[in-house]
């Protein structure tokens, strides 16, 4: 039986069909609010850039998801021998979206869609309490 997946046969495409798909799970997080432009745009025009901003409070709740538990997911897949586990085991092969809420910061971490990288699905999400900054909530979406 031909499966959807074996029908896309090129590693460009498959990654074009991950990144959608990605883009697609979180869809009250990537919430489109960029002026018309779709969530796909907005990230393949990140990815071009040479520089980009983040706000100090955006960088303090990233960096509060990687102390209390991203780390350790990094770690733990260092012992994998697996191309994928070697991958997602360097934070360099991240994208981290984050959303600023009412009292709360939404956080996305999910695998990178670079040229050449290896498929990857899914991301990390967490809830940040805008003020103590700790993790109120995480879950995986597949």
């Amino acid at each position: 039986m031909m499966t959807f997946w074996n029908r896309v046969r090129s590693r460009e495409a498959r990654a074009h069909v991950a990144a959608v798909l990605f883009l697609l799970l979180p869809a009250k997080l990537l919430a489109d609010e960029n002026n018309g432009k779709t969530k796909m745009e907005c990230y393949k025009k990140a990815l071009e850039c040479n520089f980009v901003l983040v706000k100090g409070n955006y960088f303090r709740a990233i960096h509060a998801v990687y102390e209390q538990d991203f780390k350790n997911k990094l770690m733990s897949r260092s012992r994998g021998s697996s191309e994928q586990a070697e991958y997602l085991s360097d934070i360099d092969n991240y994208d981290f979206y984050v959303e600023l809420k009412d009292g709360y910061y939404e956080i996305a971490v999910g695998g990178t869609m670079r040229p050449g990288a290896p498929d990857v699905f899914g991301a990390h999400h967490y809830k940040i309490d805008a003020k103590t900054y700790e993790i109120i909530n995480k879950w995986q979406s597949k």
